[in-house]
């Protein structure tokens, strides 16, 4: 007789950052680009980051994606922000995140030049597990900066799972947050994953969106990914702590078009998720600094 499936065991992932950084972008291009094209998706808007309410979801994700818009300097201002927010609430050593620089594609400028320089540095003082230069709408690192978060959450998830059998079939859920200043290109990056699209008009993410993807990670391995588009706005606001909850990592990102993206935003939102994630057992969540509209600065 054959094995039952494991049971399954969803990855959270949180997107957040704030206002037209290209989180919803993000998620609609991972759901594109995955191997399954089911997807739901729910809108929570970066403004609210801050307000009580959000806290609620900062808790029990196992991602974060903070993402910044590369073009808009005060976009990387948030991201400190954002990242206490969660850290505020998410104390869990296990929860990885992410910083995303946005819109990459844009023409760079001296302030952005200094925020991809300075990037690696930053993620490190931050805990950030990666960062990444994305563009949603070249499809810049939008598929390899997710995956390297889920990877870096499997990592440090795998202690506490038990060892499958050879043909056993495994499945996850993960909350990844994508999080950053407004207009960084979060939404963007979202939708060139997910959708493999680009929109050159620029909606404004009201609270949050959530798109849930299906990824057949190996021939044995599912993940469910839950990514949270989470509003430029939302920093400032008391939701955040509801949407970093059970995050399982995140995406922060910023415009490499707009240094103080990254040396203020970005760190600020990063912050944010710090303080208003609820960490368990001293885990840590996973993040990425991803710089956005890469493109512009060579």
């Amino acid at each position: 007789m054959a094995t039952p499936p494991a049971p399954i065991s969803q990855l959270n992932i949180l997107v957040i950052g704030d206002s037209g950084t290209g989180k919803s972008s993000y998620i609609k291009r991972l759901q594109q680009q995955a191997f399954s094209h089911d997807t739901t998706r729910t809108n929570i808007a970066g403004s609210q980051r801050g307000r009580t309410k959000l806290n609620e979801y900062f808790k029990n994700i196992d991602g974060c994606i903070i993402m910044f818009d590369l073009s808009r300097p005060e976009t990387y201002d948030n991201v400190l922000g954002w990242h206490n927010d969660i850290r505020n609430v998410n104390k869990s050593d296990d929860l990885q995140w992410m910083l995303l620089a946005n819109k990459c594609d844009l023409e760079k400028s001296q302030e952005s030049d200094y925020a991809i320089g300075s990037m690696k540095d930053y993620c490190q003082m931050l805990g950030s597990c990666c960062s990444f230069e994305t563009s949603n709408k070249e499809n810049i690192n939008i598929e390899k900066s997710l995956k390297t978060l889920i990877d870096e959450i499997i990592k440090r998830k795998k202690p506490s799972i038990s060892m499958p059998l050879e043909n056993e079939k495994r499945e996850y859920r993960f909350k990844v947050l994508v999080i950053g200043e407004r207009n960084t290109g979060k939404t963007a990056i979202i939708n060139r994953y997910t959708k493999n699209t680009f929109s050159g008009t620029y909606r404004t993410t009201i609270g949050a969106d959530l798109a849930i993807q299906k990824i057949q990670y190996d021939p044995n391995t599912i993940v469910h990914l839950h990514i949270w588009d989470i509003a430029g706005e939302e920093r400032f606001g008391g939701m955040t702590q509801l949407f970093y909850k059970e995050a399982a990592g995140c995406l922060i990102v910023f415009d490499i078009t707009t240094p103080v993206s990254l040396t203020n935003s970005a760190a600020k939102w990063k912050d944010d998720f710090d303080k208003k994630l609820d960490i368990h057992e001293n885990n840590q969540v996973p993040c990425i600094l991803i710089g956005n509209k890469v493109k512009y600065f060579f």
